[in-house]
């Protein structure tokens, strides 16, 4: 098993963060910093993590844990999909965007990321 674990937060004896589990080998780890600079908000990020399928197929991983306010949401989403991130012209091999948006589908993220990516639950009819 091959994990990508990039920490938030320490909190107390413990951490806050976010961590993406693959079986297949990792070939790049990057953390980009979503944090809004706010005393309200707490610290976010998103992981990208690229995958090597097999031979000939590389995956870009890219797991994100927005904030819980809209505001906050707003800015990351802004962050997400510029070019030094998820619109980034280097990236030539398949993209997913995966993790925890606390959002709902009609709301801030989910619109604007359908502008550019597939959502694959409406693809499989979910």
């Amino acid at each position: 098993m091959h994990y990508h674990h990039c920490v938030n937060q320490n909190i107390g004896d413990g951490e806050y963060g976010i961590t993406t589990f693959s079986r297949f080998p990792i070939l790049n780890r990057e953390r980009h910093d979503l944090s809004v600079r706010s005393r309200i908000f707490g610290l976010r990020g998103t992981l990208r993590t690229d995958l090597q399928l097999d031979e000939a197929i590389r995956l870009h991983v890219f797991n994100v844990h927005l904030g819980l306010r809209v505001r906050e949401r707003y800015h990351q989403r802004r962050r997400l999909l510029s070019e030094s991130i998820l619109l980034d012209d280097a990236l030539q091999d398949p993209l997913i965007v995966l993790g925890d948006f606390n959002d709902r589908p009609i709301s801030v993220v989910h619109p604007k990321f359908r502008e550019y990516f597939a959502d694959v639950s409406r693809i499989n009819g979910r």
